[in-house]
């Protein structure tokens, strides 16, 4: 089972004419979304993603953070809002075991699943 705190952290995204996932992370006590490159090679000058929330795209404002090596499928956006809540995740490899059940969690082709009212409007 995929815990709430990583739940409520995966977004249904939107840049130009590419749609994806993006997740956010907290660096430093400043909140980022992470979502695939190649999202961001729709337009040149892109500059605002759009996030699905209560049955709409909700444009935000980014700046794109530099990540290296530029062939890496990675873009950081730096958001002028914190999107999810700060709840911990743990991350690590401690107790895990050979034939442990992995989860992929996303939105391939732009597929969800009606949660909203589980999840503050968001699919």
């Amino acid at each position: 089972m995929v815990p709430s705190n990583i739940l409520t952290r995966v977004f249904s995204i939107r840049i130009g004419s590419q749609q994806g996932t993006g997740f956010t992370i907290e660096v430093d006590g400043r909140q980022y979304l992470i979502t695939a490159r190649h999202i961001l090679t729709s337009t040149k000058s892109a500059s605002v993603v759009e996030i699905f929330h209560n049955n709409d795209w909700i444009k935000l404002p980014f700046r794109s953070i530099s990540v290296e090596p530029a062939k890496v499928d990675i873009a950081v956006l730096a958001l002028n809002q914190q999107l999810s809540d700060l709840l911990p995740v743990q991350l690590g490899i401690k107790s895990s075991f050979l034939s442990q059940e992995v989860f992929f969690v996303g939105f391939p082709y732009g597929l969800s699943v009606d949660g909203h009212s589980l999840n503050r409007g968001f699919p």
